[in-house]
């Protein structure tokens, strides 16, 4: 091929030709973006998508990054926001391996990861927004790594860092100087800079898809009302939670009060200077001080960013949300993890009763869609994996909270404790084609492509995911599964 015409195509593409080899280069608005390659895969690691949120910026609304002509090296995860595992809640996922502790922790934390074909071009996007209850987790998770979607050619993948516990979540009383729930802010910033941005990586900013685990997916639906006459995103995929999962309280500052008496901050002589005092302390002692006082910090209606439950259902039943297609699901032993022995967070709930604050917002989610006319598609999985399964000799464990995750995002294999059966790889090659589907055509792929039939609460609509530790797709009535609801 004509040197020139190479030349040029590297321009077009955002391409950078290096001897012997090359590096991707994408211009963004955080700067000229150097990324790596991973087989026929593009990979931009830790691109800041905001401004560093420390200073007078914590507890702020992030701020779009500033590029100020830049070079940005995205060869490398960029930090882990502050996070320590909560005693008693989840400190068994990190124990047990299904999640990691970020080992590099910051408070300038605020970046995102794009995989993308080499060729790719006008692409859709799925948006992973991860999980961890609002306390924990990082886009730097095995799990959550986008090549086996990217390497496809039918989808980039992107996922992203937002700020979590006190940090994201602070539930301070009203002051000024401070905003609440930035952790949610925080997400819709990096929807915005992916609109602005992704084409040039090979996206399609008109296709992208917003798509979550756990607490991922109650954020993502949140957004879906907070944003509901410009969400960005034109479809959602919600595992195990949606909005109403975490029940959302009025703010009354009693953690907050609490931690900042234990760093002596508890006693000035206003809230201003108060909250001037905490952001003078450094992040490790606000996260010790919080882990050791069991002080939750998640989601609490501010009446803006974060409503009532109650108000929710309200504008649920009355279609006032995103006219995006949604594909929901949860997995069938939602509570397992959650409960004795391995959570003692919730006194004595069974894990049946555990599994109705996941499994009951979902039902809710995908009936509200449904009932706006909206195409919605509802599932389960089932499937138990011996060498994925953290606890293998306990059968209870079951198909455990993100057990899913691996198979559908096709990195089962780089997580496994032993050879995957050809069912568990014919099935994960076929969950991640359903996720493609969506994302390529959010009104209709999985009706036309995979024959999936619109959720209906009272048909047998709800389909089941690897139940027999099969790789196939059937079909049931989701009521069976509902019965806590």
């Amino acid at each position: 091929m004509n040197l020139f015409l190479v030349y040029i195509a590297a321009l077009i593409t955002g391409v950078t030709l290096v001897t012997g080899s090359y590096a991707p280069v994408v211009q963004t608005s955080s700067g000229q973006v150097t990324g790596l390659v991973n087989g026929s895969v593009n990979v931009f690691l830790g691109i800041p998508y905001a401004q560093p949120p420390v200073g007078e910026l914590r507890w702020r609304t992030a701020l779009p990054a500033n590029s100020s002509g830049k070079a940005v090296d995205a060869t490398d995860f960029g930090p882990g926001c502050p996070q320590l595992p909560v005693p008693n809640y989840g400190s068994v996922f990190v124990t047990s391996g299904i999640e990691t502790l970020p080992v590099r922790q910051s408070e300038d934390c605020l970046s995102l990861n794009v995989w993308a074909a080499k060729n790719a071009e006008g692409l859709p996007v799925i948006v992973y927004v991860h999980g961890g209850g609002y306390e924990s987790g990082s886009s730097n998770e095995t799990v959550y790594h986008g090549i086996h979607v990217a390497s496809t050619g039918r989808a980039l993948f992107v996922s992203l860092n937002y700020r979590l516990n006190i940090f994201g979540f602070p539930s301070t009383p009203s002051v000024e100087g401070i905003d609440q729930n930035v952790g949610i802010t925080d997400v819709r910033l990096a929807l915005e800079w992916l609109r602005d941005n992704i084409e040039g990586f090979g996206g399609d900013p008109k296709k992208m898809v917003i798509a979550g685990q756990s607490a991922g997916a109650s954020l993502g639906d949140t957004l879906m009302y907070l944003y509901k006459d410009d969400p960005i995103v034109v479809g959602q995929i919600g595992l195990s939670s949606a909005v109403g999962s975490l029940s959302a309280t009025p703010i009354n500052g009693s953690f907050w009060n609490a931690v900042a008496s234990s760093v002596g901050c508890g006693n000035t002589t206003s809230k201003t200077k108060q909250v001037s005092c905490m952001r003078n302390v450094a992040f490790d002692a606000l996260l010790n001080v919080s882990v050791e006082m069991v002080a939750s910090f998640t989601p609490e209606s501010d009446g803006s960013v974060i409503l009532l439950d109650s108000e929710y259902t309200a504008l649920g039943e009355n279609g006032s949300f995103a006219r995006v297609p949604a594909l929901f699901s949860n997995v069938n032993n939602e509570g397992s993890l959650f409960v004795e022995p391995y959570s003692s967070a919730y006194g004595n709930e069974t894990a049946d009763e555990m599994a109705v604050i996941l499994v009951c917002p979902v039902a809710a989610a995908a009936s509200f869609r449904r009932k706006a006319g909206l195409p919605a598609w509802r599932a389960r999985y089932f499937a138990v994996w011996e060498n994925l399964a953290p606890f293998p000799e306990d059968p209870n464990v079951g198909a455990y909270h993100g057990a899913d995750l691996p198979i559908a995002l096709g990195t089962y294999k780089e997580v496994e404790k032993g050879p995957s059966s050809e069912s568990e790889v014919a099935l994960s090659k076929k969950y991640l084609d359903i996720w493609l589907a969506f994302a390529e055509d959010p009104w209709n792929g999985l009706a036309s492509k995979a024959g999936w039939p619109l959720y209906d609460p009272s048909g047998k609509t709800l389909i089941q995911i690897g139940k027999y530790n099969t790789s196939q797709f059937t079909v049931g009535n989701a009521t069976q599964y509902d019965y806590g609801c």
